[in-house]
């Protein structure tokens, strides 16, 4: 349980920091800010890199959700044609996924997808902005009802979490140091050490 939930939030994480753009190592000796060519779909904010607008609908957490899990097994080029997101491409210039500004529970969120081999999605993750996932989880059993499946207990270091099956699609809310994410995986995927 502690393999998946640390993978999880440090996927996330690492697909956020992503999202900023450049290598934090690189310095700019320039004096001018200078301006970056950005994929339709986000803005950038010189000050912080982070996600600012998208050309996405804000639509409703619903239908935001339904696009994440829509795209699960989906390649690349499918993707696009339900939501439209930045290329996240590695230096090696292997392409990892796409990242996504988008409005899910009232709030502007960097959600990543990660793909496999064959650019399929794996995985879509996103770390939220409130610190208790109790707000997300009552949302969530207002979309999906009731969790199928939950932690049996809290883990020595005070990680939890909460899952919900539709079409064979999990969704699953961890929360742990005051980290809250939310990942969407085809349940054929998960592994099995992570049920338990």
């Amino acid at each position: 349980m502690k393999k998946i939930l640390y993978t999880g939030i440090g996927m996330g994480l690492a697909i956020a920091l992503s999202a900023c753009g450049g290598n934090p190592n690189t310095q700019d000796n320039s004096s001018e800010p200078q301006a970056t060519e950005q994929p339709a779909g986000i803005t950038e904010t010189p000050a912080t890199g982070a996600v600012e607008e998208t050309d996405n609908e804000p639509g409703n957490t619903e239908e935001i959700i339904g696009n994440f899990l829509n795209m699960l097994g989906k390649t690349d080029a499918e993707t696009v044609d339900i939501m439209k997101g930045e290329q996240n491409i590695a230096e090696d210039g292997t392409l990892i996924g796409r990242i996504y500004g988008v409005e899910l529970f009232d709030e502007k969120v960097t959600a990543g997808t990660l793909y496999d081999v064959e650019q399929r999605v794996t995985i879509v993750t996103m770390q939220l902005e409130n610190p208790d996932a109790g707000i997300y989880e009552e949302a969530l059993t207002k979309l999906l009802e009731q969790p199928e499946e939950q932690a049996a207990a809290e883990s020595e270091t005070g990680s939890t979490w909460v899952a919900w099956n539709k079409d064979n699609k999990e969704i699953r809310l961890y929360q742990s140091y005051g980290i809250v994410s939310l990942e969407f995986q085809l349940l054929s995927d998960v592994p099995e050490y992570s049920l338990q």
